[in-house]
């Protein structure tokens, strides 16, 4: 009896320890909390890592992962409180989460899901292409990158790694740089998390030199243009530029009418010609001139020439003599310039001599008879050359005909 009453005491006692005294690995689940501060340090085109606080009375962790659609199973960390995640593609999101595990291989808690990011891949950038350059910048343009949210492009020259600019579009301009220096300008290809983790592709890298500093010309003279072979029968004529200094990298040209002052023509150009152009006969024309530097597609501009004038003003004449006579005398006619207020007729003996003036006529004049050149008469057998000037007034100042400088020769 006394050893049946001792069985029944104990099987109670047992029943009690089992009901009331918890198992120890559900004890040591409990007691661990979840991992905490998880945060990415660093990532790779196929890779990242990432770290995490440590629990306490955690022996060691676990990890898992995913795609955004499915998750891996959780895997052992055997390196303290970081761990990275190889085999993944480029420029990619992806999401892990981290364990603390016991000392009996039992997971704690999940962490919330950190976003991680891997690199965008820099073959895909291609070679970057310079687009432009001046004293003080340098554009470039590359491919796009598949998965890149921006790019970031630094001046790595000498590995000093300045940060020049983030953009969102496979172009950026680089400025506020020195004049005529060498730069070692870095493209990165660049995935950013919603933590604000900024994976970073390998480095694309380009060594560019900037321009020298733009100088403006200085003025032109008005021995620096003129016009150049003009018709006046064909009512065309070209421009010559000189730049004795050699300090522009070309020139803009403009020309208006003297009435009105409306612009008929205007050319930028680095030639030292502008081809003939047709313009209208007998018509007072203004033109001028000013220098630029360039640098890369700017240009600086120095200030406007005085103006220049010319109308191509169409003279005829003949020579008229009897057989019987050594004595001769020309005929010229001429159109009437408009805004012309007087005709002055010139002369020389040669071509390169000394005008003089045979007469001044009054603005409605088209013609004149010349017997005389000076107090002598006009020989048949000697060759003149002449010119009819229009005085063409605008405002108080007369201007002087440019074309006139082609003198017509009368034989």
């Amino acid at each position: 009896m006394k050893n049946y009453v001792k069985a029944i005491v104990t099987f109670v006692f047992l029943i009690a320890a089992v009901t009331f005294v918890p198992a120890i690995s559900e004890a040591a689940i409990a007691s661990l909390g979840a991992p905490v501060g998880l945060k990415q340090i660093d990532a790779s085109e196929n890779s990242v890592k990432f770290s995490w606080d440590a629990v306490i009375g955690a022996k060691d962790y676990a990890v898992s992962y995913s795609d955004g659609a499915t998750w891996s199973q959780p895997e052992r960390v055997w390196t303290g409180t970081d761990e990275t995640i190889y085999s993944l593609s480029a420029g990619k999101t992806y999401y892990v989460r981290v364990y603390a595990v016991d000392d009996d291989d039992n997971l704690g808690a999940p962490s919330a899901d950190l976003e991680v990011v891997t690199a965008p891949r820099v073959e895909e950038m291609g070679t970057a292409t310079v687009t432009d350059r001046t004293a003080s910048s340098i554009s470039l343009s590359w491919l796009s990158a598949s998965g890149a949210t921006s790019y970031v492009v630094k001046d790595d020259f000498y590995q000093m790694a300045t940060f020049f600019v983030e953009t969102a579009t496979p172009t950026a301009t680089v400025t506020d740089l020195l004049p005529n220096s060498w730069y070692g300008v870095d493209v990165f290809a660049v995935r950013t998390s919603s933590s604000g983790f900024k994976a970073y592709s390998s480095r694309q890298h380009n060594y560019i030199q900037t321009l020298e500093a733009l100088v403006a010309p200085a003025k032109p003279s008005k021995s620096n243009f003129t016009v150049y072979n003009p018709s006046a029968s064909a009512g065309t004529t070209g421009f010559m530029v000189a730049d004795p200094n050699h300090t522009a990298d070309g020139y803009e040209l403009e020309v208006y009418k003297v009435k009105g002052n409306k612009k008929v023509f205007a050319v930028n150009t680095s030639s030292s010609g502008v081809p003939s152009r047709k313009f209208g006969k007998n018509t007072p024309y203004k033109y001028r001139i000013r220098y630029y530097a360039q640098s890369g597609v700017s240009k600086l501009y120095g200030p406007w020439s005085d103006y220049r004038y010319f109308w191509l003003h169409n003279v005829t004449g003949k020579r008229n003599y009897r057989l019987s006579s050594s004595n001769c005398s020309i005929s010229m006619k001429w159109s009437k310039v408009a805004g012309a207020t007087s005709y002055t007729v010139s002369m020389s003996a040669s071509a390169n001599g000394k005008y003089k003036k045979v007469k001044t006529l009054g603005k409605n004049a088209k013609s004149i008879k010349i017997t005389k050149f000076g107090k002598s008469k006009l020989s048949r057998y000697k060759t003149y050359y002449l010119k009819v000037t229009a005085n063409v007034k605008s405002g108080k100042k007369t201007l002087k005909n440019d074309a006139q400088t082609y003198n017509r020769t009368i034989n």
